[in-house]
């Protein structure tokens, strides 16, 4: 009896949520498939139809409708790299930094409604502000930096924050820099963004370009001050260099300081890794650093990310500051 006292305690709140329509139907139904919830606005931000997009919004669509995994026309517009459409979206009122989740929306409910039942019905369309997420782990930003539009991520960048969530399996940076979009990596690093950051299961962002042989990104995050030793664990950029056949990325991380004496997780030098005898012939023959790179080294990273964007302030004569920062 206890349980069903709870059942009825749990609905004693009428639920005055209202759901969107159209073509007749119900919009984000509990037994929907993936894609039986999505909208007309949906398909037209996805294939980029801006005129379409623009008369269903004023037809009255919700330009925040959420999918069963959490996806919106913003996202949809991101993923097919559409500036225009994102655009207008945005100027409607999309908000990138809404949860989309409604499996996580509702999860709660059903967890905490019997000890805070009247609270969370109050709260339960309040979303949470810090990150816009789909089921699978995509965020505006995300989806912006795998289309490689820069003018895309830029605007993005107007209405949401460049950090990444820790819970995340991946960022927009290890995603620009793995798919070699460089102008994406830059904007992202003019934002702030953590260059040394490591995701669990991916490594760094330098770890990621070298493993793609992204080589122009590779170049961007080392000059921006990406520390050559960071990677997967005790697998550095230069052990994923040179087990891809990177013969560029390994000349640009040597350059920079990289050690080919580090050993990884199992034990090998980077020089075990390869097959290539270019790559092999650079790591055998990389000789001691002279006085001036080891202080290039020292002082880059006394620096840090920040610091490499002040150097002006130290003063230097233009020759020594173009050589600090591989000019």
């Amino acid at each position: 009896m206890a349980v069903v006292h709870a059942e009825v305690n749990v609905w004693s709140t009428p639920w005055d949520h209202r759901f969107q329509l159209y073509g007749g139907h119900v919009c984000n139904t509990l037994m929907a498939d993936t894609w039986d919830d999505r909208t007309p606005l949906h398909d037209a931000a996805l294939q980029g139809r801006l005129l379409p997009l623009r008369r269903l919004l004023s037809q009255g669509y919700n330009v925040g409708m959420v999918t069963l995994d959490g996806i919106t026309p913003l996202h949809e517009a991101c993923v097919g790299g559409h500036f225009t459409c994102a655009k207008l979206l945005l100027e409607h009122g999309a908000d990138v930094c809404i949860y989309l989740s409604l499996y996580l929306q509702y999860l709660p409910l059903f967890c905490s409604l019997f000890l805070h039942k009247h609270t969370l019905m109050a709260n339960i369309y309040t979303c949470i502000q810090a990150n816009a997420v789909s089921l699978d782990g995509a965020t505006p930003l995300f989806s912006a930096c795998c289309s490689g539009n820069p003018a895309l991520v830029s605007l993005i960048l107007i209405y949401s924050s460049v950090h990444h969530p820790a819970h995340l399996q991946s960022s927009p940076l290890h995603e620009a820099a793995k798919r070699g979009h460089t102008a994406c990596v830059e904007l992202l690093l003019s934002h702030g963004v953590n260059v040394d950051m490591e995701v669990p299961s991916i490594g760094t962002a330098l770890y990621c370009a070298c493993e793609s042989k992204a080589t122009e990104c590779v170049q961007s995050l080392l000059i921006s001050g990406a520390d050559v030793h960071y990677g997967r664990g005790l697998d550095t950029p230069l052990h994923a260099a040179s087990r891809v056949g990177g013969a560029k990325e390994v000349e640009l991380l040597l350059e920079h300081g990289a050690d080919g004496t580090l050993r990884n997780s199992e034990g090998k030098k980077a020089l075990e890794l390869t097959a290539d005898q270019s790559i092999k012939h650079l790591l055998q023959t990389t000789g001691p650093c002279s006085l001036s790179q080891l202080s290039r080294w020292c002082i880059r990273r006394s620096l840090g990310q920040k610091g490499l964007n002040k150097t002006k302030m130290l003063c230097l004569p233009h020759l020594l500051h173009n050589y600090l920062l591989y000019h």
